[in-house]
């Protein structure tokens, strides 16, 4: 799967066209990864967040801060980021890279303590996606998934529901933990 992604993603970066820097100051092969798929990622038209390894004022209250960002983001809800905001965050320290869900209909779907890759597959056909889907990302704690869209929020919901959580059945019992679907929020 880790590879797969790889390639998709050096693929996608031959089909944006975006230019990525070298700089210097990211001279950590990780880091620069980093950097490199959150400017791709950005040139996509997404409102990107950096994680860093540290605590700081923006994160100090969370019990992870590996799934928080390093700065300030809660706007990115509601408007589109800008070059400048993008490019002064924390790179040099990056771990992570996060994007922000609910903008222009993009949707996360987290799939908790899967145990089975083909539940993901099972998943993608109710979805009308091919098994080789490109935003599929298995989650840094290697048990799970997320599976990213773009989807029309249904009427159904109130504005306030941001994310709606579902268990699982006894079909999945012991494949998944739960299913949550990530409507307006942050994902790592």
């Amino acid at each position: 799967m880790e590879k797969r992604a790889i390639i998709q993603l050096d693929q996608s970066i031959q089909k944006v066209g975006v230019k990525l820097s070298t700089s210097d100051d990211l001279v950590n092969s990780h880091n620069l990864k980093i950097y490199e798929a959150a400017k791709l990622f950005k040139a996509m038209g997404l409102n990107i967040t950096c994680i860093a390894g540290y605590v700081n004022e923006q994160n100090k209250f969370f019990k992870d801060i590996l799934k928080h960002p390093c700065h300030e983001w809660k706007h990115l809800l509601k408007e589109s980021q800008s070059e400048k905001e993008f490019f002064s965050y924390d790179w040099i320290n990056a771990v992570g890279v996060g994007t922000i869900t609910g903008v222009d209909n993009l949707v996360g779907i987290d799939i908790d303590g899967c145990k089975d890759i083909r539940v993901i597959e099972y998943i993608l056909s109710l979805l009308e996606l091919p098994s080789t889907y490109d935003w599929v990302v298995q989650t840094g704690s290697n048990n799970g998934y997320h599976i990213i869209i773009k989807m029309v929020r249904p009427n159904s919901l109130s504005s306030k529901e941001v994310v709606s959580t579902y268990k699982t059945n006894s079909s999945f019992l012991n494949v998944i933990e739960k299913v949550e679907i990530l409507w307006n929020t942050h994902l790592v």
